[in-house]
């Protein structure tokens, strides 16, 4: 009975998962030992709020948050409040890196593999007051994207003097639909069906992830 549950769940929410967007960081002090960091998301279907987990290397704080798909047909908000352990008393500079999956639902373990949505923001301590990141500059952060023109009609470009191991594009259901190997700075996507799509950017130090629209 159970397996038949789990496969009715799964069979629907595979018809309806969208990508959850991060609308918008705050950051402030909580104690002389610890950070908030609250992050607003938004999404196409209802949602709800699963895990988090984090780790600091060196001035890098990444914050890694996972999430329940669900059913609906309305556009639903989140905001959700995280703590980290960190000596706000010091002379320093942070970045923060926020990421959001979606839990797997063959397993229902957070699927890591999948970036959702990610946003950068940085910060410093001690600190006096709140630190925004607004939809404003995540905007702006699109702008400064990799690769344009988004939307795009199929054939996309470069736009940083990086050089690029591999080009995966992913479909809001996680399914990898297309790979590039070794590709040039232009990447033609003509052959894929008009709609939005997560792209992995990845080269011999890093991994980039954007939302693109094939129109």
């Amino acid at each position: 009975m159970k397996k038949i549950i789990q496969l009715i769940l799964i069979f629907g929410f595979s018809q309806t998962i969208k990508a959850i967007e991060i609308e918008n960081i705050a950051v402030s002090a909580i104690s002389n030992q610890g950070l908030n960091i609250r992050i607003n998301t938004m999404d196409l279907y209802t949602y709800s709020y699963s895990s988090y987990q984090y780790n600091i290397v060196g001035n890098t704080i990444t914050l890694e948050i996972c999430y329940n798909p669900g059913l609906g047909a309305a556009i639903s908000y989140l905001e959700n409040d995280f703590q980290i352990l960190l000596n706000t008393t010091i002379i320093a500079n942070y970045l923060l890196s926020v990421k959001v999956y979606y839990i797997n639902l063959q397993n229902f373990n957070c699927d890591y593999q999948i970036v959702r949505d990610m946003e950068n923001l940085t910060f410093s301590t001690p600190m006096s007051g709140t630190v925004f990141l607004t939809i404003n500059d995540i905007t702006q952060n699109k702008i400064n994207s990799i690769l344009y023109p988004n939307p795009t009609s199929g054939i996309l470009f470069s736009n940083k003097n990086i050089k690029i191991d591999r080009i995966q594009v992913y479909d809001f259901n996680g399914q990898l639909i297309y790979k590039i190997e070794k590709p040039e700075n232009e990447f033609d996507l003509s052959n894929i069906q008009n709609g939005s799509y997560i792209v992995r950017i990845e080269t011999e130090e890093e991994s980039y992830v954007e939302k693109i629209v094939k129109k």
